[in-house]
């Protein structure tokens, strides 16, 4: 099965991506930075959630997509 993980650079996304693919699926990894954790046959694709077209051509062909894609290091403000 092929599996697409947006935000799959991330905490959470890689850790789903490496169990995806312990168990024999084929994992395409999108994000906006390259991982540095991701394993030798996972395919990844480096591009941003607002280039839809890019995104779109990213999750064809997948059986299943997950998405973990957040801002990450949100800056917090005292009211």
């Amino acid at each position: 099965m092929t599996i697409t993980v947006i935000g799959g650079s991330g905490f959470l996304g890689s850790h789903v991506a490496d169990q995806l693919s312990k168990v024999g699926h084929n994992v395409r990894i999108y994000d906006k930075i390259a991982s540095p954790w991701r394993c030798h046959d996972q395919e990844m694709i480096v591009g941003d959630l607002l280039d839809i077209d890019k995104l779109n051509n990213a999750v064809i062909g997948s059986n299943v997509v997950y998405n973990f894609a957040e801002l990450a290091d949100l800056l917090t403000t005292k009211l």
